[in-house]
């Protein structure tokens, strides 16, 4: 089959040159040497750099939940209307895929029995690379702690899945892993051959071939010419590693590819034993799996319609059918509650062409005068935060650039109407205001002033600013608390053995909504309520006993299938050393006899 081979020599060369072309930026290959230690060393920074990149990429992709939250934040300190979270996670794209590409390219020098050559400027990018990445992350764990916790509750959720996919992935890998335990045993076995060939002796135990002048030097050429794969290293069995004795038998009996085999079995046991540290809340029985949690529209429905508008209160009942409203009010100058997130008007009104001198003062210093003439929709419009504008009509765009600032009272009026729960955040006043030391009674005043009850409200500090919570709950009346997603399962579940119902904002992903489902959630507040309305069940979820099922299922076909690809190796590699032996040893000795 000479043909056959040369077209096999013809692809390999191909091969080799664009890989080596790519990774160490040159078209020569090597023909003799060995990879030096300081490459194995950016070797293993390559390493290192992809699980770095990999880590910074994983963050960005499990805490889009939070992209409102980061937008309003960096648009409150800085005033920079940009869509921050979209171009983190695309800038950990590219800083992931840069180094995983340079690791494909390393194992396919490995696969071809190239010698690894980082390219000087590969070098500088990486050290680059890891800088942009590690300082994103440390100014992400300082200024953007909150994005930190969805790794944890993506564990819980995904969990099972990653589980599954590395199972998968250590499965096919085991393939190579085995070939090289394969080859191992090859190279040792055709070591016996070449020295009975050329002394007419077996290859005494107690020989340290390390030492043997006359084997490791006049022998390596030949070697290395008569191996099936001839840039292989000779070091790679010779290695100067302990012996198993130091007495009697000192030959070599032990590698560095046989105890990195040892250590690849060990991993995939630990791996089959993985799911004991995976909890999730969505590991549970049907009985137990409570009611979907009851929605609280996040100012309004804000995905659909300007933040905290009258359509947005309207479209989250309409279009939403949600349990309740969730909004911001403030006390204007003249004593007026009115509804507003942020502290200025700059960013959801018109305040700019209104009145630009005003823009960056406190939305409490203005009157209810002033804010009759702003325009608190147009801006959606125009910015499409959500990119939802393509799906109105033009009766639509209309209304939405005619909306106003709403009053307190109109939101009141609307919860009235279609026997809603209320929950908002009530901003204090600055300094200096009318109502600076008042404005919780004040508040209260004007609830009841619209045909509510002290008994309707549940009023308290928030723990997490100096503002207070609002809790309107004429036609619910049940106890409930307003935490944020950071909340622990087991405290939710506490709460509702005590009795009190739990409220988690903000919610906005399936995934998310899915796993606080499971975790015995009463309520959410969500952006995204339509969403969220349309699902009847968690994305998924598993009874103990079909989880353990699942889990011992592919851990025995993986086993199964890492025994079959550990044999199979082991057997073609015996095979390619008989067919060696007889091809390669210049016709002396036809056939020979193995040495166990």
């Amino acid at each position: 089959m000479p043909s056959l081979r040369i077209a096999k020599m013809g692809y390999r060369r191909c091969l080799s040159g664009c890989v080596t072309g790519l990774y160490g930026c040159r078209c020569k290959q090597n023909e003799r040497g060995h990879t030096k230690i300081s490459e194995r060393i950016w070797f293993i920074f390559l390493i290192f750099s992809v699980l770095l990149t990999f880590c910074n990429m994983y963050l960005w992709l499990v805490s889009t939940n939070e992209e409102g939250l980061l937008y309003i934040g960096f648009w409150n300190k800085y005033g920079l209307d940009l869509k921050w979270h979209f171009m983190f996670r695309t800038a950990s794209y590219a800083l992931f895929g840069y180094p995983f590409a340079l690791l494909i390219f390393a194992a396919l020098h490995m696969i071809v029995k190239e010698y690894l050559h980082l390219n000087i400027v590969h070098k500088v990018l990486l050290v680059l690379v890891d800088l942009i990445t590690a300082t994103i992350l440390t100014l992400s764990l300082f200024y953007t702690h909150f994005l930190w916790h969805f790794i944890p509750l993506s564990v819980k959720f995904f969990g099972p899945f990653l589980h599954l996919i590395a199972v998968v992935v250590m499965t096919l890998c085991s393939w190579f892993v085995a070939g090289a335990f394969g080859t191992l045993e090859r190279k040792e076995q055709y070591l016996d051959v070449v020295y009975q060939e050329e002394f007419g002796t077996l290859l005494p135990q107690e020989k340290d071939l390390t030492q043997d002048k006359s084997f490791t030097k006049p022998l390596r050429q030949r070697i290395q010419d008569e191996l099936i794969s001839p840039n292989q290293v000779i070091e790679f069995f010779l290695p100067k590693e302990k012996k198993v004795s130091e007495g009697k038998h000192s030959r070599v009996k032990r590698s560095k590819t046989r105890d990195i085999c040892v250590w690849y079995y060990l991993l995939l046991l630990t791996l089959y034993l993985t799911p004991l540290l995976i909890k999730s809340p969505c590991i549970v029985d049907q009985k137990k799996l409570s009611d979907k949690p009851k929605l609280f529209a996040h100012k309004g429905a804000e995905h659909l319609a300007p933040e905290n508008t009258m359509i947005a209160f309207q479209r989250a009942v309409n279009d939403c059918n949600v349990y309740g409203l969730e909004s911001d009010v403030r006390i204007s100058l003249d004593g007026v509650h009115f509804c507003l997130h942020d502290d200025t008007f700059e960013r959801t009104t018109n305040i700019k062409d209104v009145s630009p001198g005003r823009i960056h003062t406190k939305a409490e210093e203005f009157s209810s005068a002033d804010l009759g003439v702003l325009d608190a929709g147009s801006w959606f419009l125009e910015r499409d935060p959500f990119g939802t504008v393509q799906e109105l009509t033009d009766e639509q765009r209309e209304l939405y650039a005619s909306q106003k600032i709403p009053l307190m009272t109109d939101l009141l009026d609307i919860a009235k109407k279609y026997r809603l729960n209320v929950l908002f955040d009530l901003r204090a006043p600055p300094e200096g205001h009318p109502h600076e030391n008042d404005f919780v009674e004040c508040t209260k005043e004007k609830i009841k002033e619209n045909g509510f009850e002290e008994s309707d409200m549940d009023i308290w500090k928030a723990p997490d600013g100096p503002h207070y919570v609002v809790y309107i709950k004429k036609f619910d009346p049940r106890n409930l608390v307003n935490v944020y997603n950071n909340i622990s399962f087991e405290s939710i579940r506490e709460n509702k053995e005590k009795g009190i119902s739990t409220n988690v904002w903000t919610i906005n992903k399936r995934w998310v909504f899915s796993l606080f489902w499971c975790g015995q959630t009463f309520s959410v507040t969500t952006s995204y309520c339509r969403d969220l309305k349309d699902m009847d069940d968690p994305s998924w979820q598993l009874t103990n006993t079909h989880y353990l099922i699942m889990w011992i299922m592919y851990d025995v076909v993986s086993f199964i299938w890492v025994t079959i690809f550990l044999v199979c190796q082991i057997r073609r590699k015996r095979k390619r050393l008989l067919s060696a032996a007889t091809d390669n040893v210049s016709g002396r000795v036809a056939t020979f006899e193995i040495q166990e």
